[in-house]
C-alpha cells in the first residue's frame, strides 16, 4: 500500500491493489531467493518486501516534491481538469472517483456474508476439507514453511531439504502455482499455527477482503458516472454461490477461487489504461499495476487469464470502436465503418490468440482434459438463466437481476460489451456442460473443460450486470419520489442501502420452490458437512485425538503408513513425520516404496522389506480404521472423498500387531502405533 498512495494513488486504490501487489513481490522474492540458494525465514522474507515498499516509496515522495517543485516555478504546466490530475506526481491520480466509504460497505457486507457461510460451518479454527485436492495444498503449506524455500518455481509435499532416499516418489519439486500455500506457510513460520488454521485464515482474507476490494475498484472503472451501480456492487458481490463458495465445495479448487478474487483487480488495472482523460505517465502507472497483479494472478493459478480475456475482449472491441468511430473535429461524420473494422480485427486477434494457446504443447494436459456432460442442452440453458449452475439450485433473484441487467446494459452504450462478455461466458459454460467434442475443449478446456469452474467465471462476469440491475430499478422507482425527497442526498444513499439489505437478505433466504433448498443454504449446509470430523471423514473425530497423541510421541521419527487410512494429512496437518505424505503416483514410484507398500506385512522375515524399512530409516508403523469405505469394485473401495485402490495396500490390512518385532505403543481399540523393534 506505501509506494501505491506514494505515488499518488488514493488511498481506496492503495488498499484495493495492495494484496495482488504483495502477493507479486513476495512470489518474486522468493523466486528470486530460490535461484541465488538462499534460504530464508518467513520473517526475513516479509521484512525484506516491507523494506523494498517503504524505500520505493522513500523514492516516489522525493521524486514526486521535486516535481511539484518543479511544477510552482514553471507557471506553463497543464493544470487539473476534471478531476483528474495531468501528471502522475500531482497529489493524487484518481481524486473524485473513489470514496472510502463505498470500499468500507463493501467489505462490511462480504465479512458478514463469508463469516456466516465460511467461518460458522468450521469445525473448529483448524478443521480442513478432506477431499484429495487438499491433501496438496496443506502438504505444500507445510513443505514450504519446513523448508524455507517459499519459491513457486519448485514446490511439492515433501520438503526439499528431506533426503529422497526418504521419499517414496522419484520426482523433483516444479513449478506450481502456489502462491495461496505460499501465503499460508508465512502464517504457519511467522505465528506458529496449523498448516490447517492458516489455510482458512488465508482464504477468508481471499474471500472477505481481496475480492471486495478488487470489486470495488472494477466497478469503479465500470461505472464511473453511475455511482449507483458501484454501491449495490457491494451487495451483487456476493449474490452468486458459485462463486466464491462454490469453489469451495468441490476438489476444493483453493488456488482457482484464489486467483478470480484477484481478476478485479486485473480488469480495473487494465480498464484504467484506455482512459481517455488520463496522460501517458498516468496510463504507465497503471500498465505497471496490471503487469503485477497480473503475476500475482498467474501465481495463484494462470487459467483466470482466459476468464479476463473473456471479459476484456469485448471492452477492448468497443474501446476501439468509440476510437476509430470518434471525428477527429467539430463538424465530421462519424465514421462507424472504421470504428467497426477496428473493432472486427481486434476480436479476430484474441480468437487467433486462443487457438494458438489451445494448440501450444505448454497447454497440451489442461485443454484435453475431459469433464463428461452433465445436461442436456436444455438444461444446460436453464441452469444459466436460473443461475443455478453446475450446483443445480436456482437463484431467482439473481437471475432475475442479471435479466434486467443484460437487458439495461444492451440499451445502453457504454455498457453493452458486458453483455457480451457474460453472454460468451456463458455460452462456454453451457457448451461444456452439455456436449462432447473438439468444440467443447477449444471453448473450455483451458478449465479443464471443470464445469465448477466456468460456473464460477459465470458468476463472477454477473456482478456488475446485477450491480447495474439493482441501479436501474432504484433510478426508475426514485424518479417518481416526489423532488423535494429526492433532492435530499442522505435519504437517497439511506434507500439504497436498505434496497441492497433487502436484495442481499431475500437472494440468500428465499425458497427455491420445487427444489429441497435454496442455493446459500446448501453452502452452509455442505461445508458444515465438510468440515466435520464424522465417521464418514477419511480423519474422524476419534482419529484426530488419536494422531494429536501419535505426535507427541514419535517426534521426527519416520513413520510408515498407508495414507488412505487417513494418514495422509498426519503430516501437514499434526506434523507426524510419515513416509506417505500425499497418495502416491505409481508413475514415479521407488523401490523402497513398492517394496513396503506390498509386502510390509512381511517385515522383517522378507529381506527386501527389512532392508526398505533400513533404508528410510523407520522407527514406527502407524495402522489407522478403513471401516468408513465401503466395497466399489474388486480392487477399489469408496468414500465420498477418494477412492481406495485396496489390492495395492492389502499389506497394511494384514499386519500383526502383536509380532515379537513391534511393540503397541498407542492402541485405542482401533487405530494403532507400532515401534518397530530392531
Amino acid at each position: 500500500m506505501l509506494p501505491l498512495r506514494a505515488c499518488g494513488f488514493s488511498i481506496a486504490v492503495s488498499i484495493g491493489m495492495a494484496s495482488p501487489i504483495t502477493i507479486a513481490l513476495l512470489c518474486v522474492a522468493g523466486i528470486i531467493c530460490d535461484t541465488l540458494s538462499i534460504r530464508i525465514t518467513a520473517s526475513a522474507l516479509v521484512t525484506g518486501v516491507l523494506v523494498i515498499c517503504i524505500t520505493a516509496s522513500a523514492v516516489t515522495v522525493f521524486a514526486r516534491r521535486h516535481a511539484l517543485s518543479s511544477s510552482a516555478v514553471s507557471p506553463g504546466r497543464a493544470k487539473p481538469h476534471g478531476g483528474i490530475h495531468h501528471n502522475l506526481f500531482d497529489p493524487t491520480i484518481d481524486a473524485g472517483y473513489f470514496d472510502m466509504h463505498y470500499l468500507l460497505l463493501y467489505l462490511f457486507v462480504a465479512a458478514v456474508i463469508c463469516g456466516v457461510f465460511f467461518v460458522l460451518p468450521l469445525d473448529g479454527p483448524d478443521s480442513f476439507v478432506q477431499y484429495a485436492d487438499n491433501t496438496a495444498h496443506l502438504g505444500r503449506i507445510k513443505a514450504m514453511a519446513v523448508d524455507g524455500s517459499f519459491s513457486i518455481l519448485h514446490t511439492g509435499v515433501y520438503p526439499s531439504s528431506m533426503s529422497s532416499v526418504a521419499q517414496p516418489l522419484n520426482i523433483k519439486a516444479g513449478f506450481y502455482p502456489a502462491a495461496l500455500p505460499l501465503l499460508a506457510s508465512l502464517s504457519v513460520n511467522l505465528f506458529g499455527v496449523s498448516a490447517a488454521l492458516a489455510e482458512n485464515v488465508v482464504l477468508f482474507v481471499f474471500m472477505a477482503f481481496v475480492l471486495p476490494s478488487g470489486s470495488y475498484l472494477m466497478h469503479v472503472a465500470l461505472f464511473k458516472d453511475n455511482r449507483g451501480a458501484v454501491l449495490f456492487g457491494a451487495f451483487s458481490t456476493m449474490m452468486f454461490a458459485a462463486f466464491p463458495f462454490g469453489l469451495l465445495l468441490y476438489g476444493p479448487l483453493y488456488p482457482n477461487m484464489a486467483s478470480m478474487c484477484c481478476a478485479p483487480h486485473v480488469a480495473f488495472a487494465f480498464i484504467s489504461i484506455w482512459s481517455k482523460c488520463r496522460p501517458v505517465c498516468q496510463r504507465l502507472a497503471f500498465a505497471l499495476l496490471f503487469f503485477l497483479s497480473s503475476v500475482a494472478l498467474a501465481s495463484l493459478q494462470p487459467n483466470t487469464v482466459f476468464l479476463l480475456i473473456v471479459f476484456l475482449t469485448p471492452f477492448c472491441c468497443h474501446a476501439l470502436y468509440q476510437h476509430f468511430s470518434s471525428p477527429k473535429k467539430k463538424g465530421e461524420p462519424i465514421r462507424s465503418k472504421r470504428g467497426l473494422l477496428a473493432a472486427l480485427l481486434f476480436a479476430g486477434f484474441a480468437v487467433t490468440v486462443w487457438v494458438i494457446c489451445f494448440k501450444l504443447p505448454a497447454f497440451q494436459s489442461v485443454v484435453t482434459f475431459r469433464w463428461e456432460k452433465l445436461y442436456t442442452v436444455g438444461y444446460g440453458i436453464w441452469s444459466l438463466f436460473s443461475l443455478g449452475l453446475r450446483r443445480d439450485l436456482p437463484q431467482y433473484v439473481a437471475a432475475v437481476l442479471v435479466l434486467v441487467g443484460v437487458m439495461a446494459a444492451l440499451f445502453d452504450a457504454r455498457y453493452r460489451w458486458m453483455t457480451f462478455s457474460y453472454g460468451i461466458m456463458g455460452l462456454i459454460y453451457v457448451v461444456g456442460i452439455t456436449s462432447e467434442g473438439l468444440l467443447k475443449q477449444l471453448l473450455a478446456g483451458f478449465w479443464y473443460t471443470d464445469p465448477y469452474r466456468t460456473a464460477a467465471s459465470v458468476a463472477l462476469l454477473a456482478m456488475p450486470i446485477a450491480s447495474l440491475a439493482l441501479a436501474t430499478l432504484v433510478r426508475a422507482v426514485w424518479s417518481k419520489v416526489p423532488h423535494c425527497v429526492q433532492s435530499h442526498y442522505a435519504v437517497e444513499i439511506a434507500a439504497c442501502l436498505v434496497v441492497g439489505f433487502a436484495a442481499v437478505v431475500t437472494n440468500v433466504l428465499m425458497p427455491n420452490y420445487g427444489y429441497s433448498q435454496g442455493a446459500f443454504t446448501e453452502v452452509y449446509l455442505e461445508l458444515s458437512s465438510l468440515n466435520v470430523k464424522n465417521e464418514n471423514k477419511i480423519v474422524t473425530a476419534e482419529e484426530d485425538a488419536f494422531l494429536k497423541e501419535v505426535a507427541a510421541v514419535t517426534g521426527n521419527d519416520m513413520v510408515i503408513n498407508n495414507p488412505f487410512d487417513g494418514s495422509v494429512f498426519a503430516y501437514s496437518v499434526y506434523g507426524i513425520n510419515v513416509y506417505y505424505k500425499a497418495f502416491p503416483s505409481q508413475k514415479h514410484e521407488s523401490e523402497d516404496s513398492i517394496t513396503i507398500r506390498r509386502g510390509i506385512d512381511e517385515y522383517p522375515e522378507n529381506q527386501r522389506v527389512k532392508k526398505a524399512v533400513e533404508d528410510i530409516d523407520a522407527r514406527y508403523i502407524l495402522i489407522m480404521d478403513t471401516s468408513n469405505y465401503l466395497p466399489f469394485s474388486d480392487e477399489e473401495l469408496w468414500s465420498p472423498f477418494i477412492l481406495y485402490p485396496y489390492t495395492k495396500w492389502e499389506a497394511f490390512e494384514t499386519i500383526d500387531p502383536n509380532g515379537q518385532e513391534y511393540e503397541v505403543v498407542l492402541d485405542d481399540g482401533v487405530n494403532k502405533l507400532l515401534k518397530i523393534i530392531r
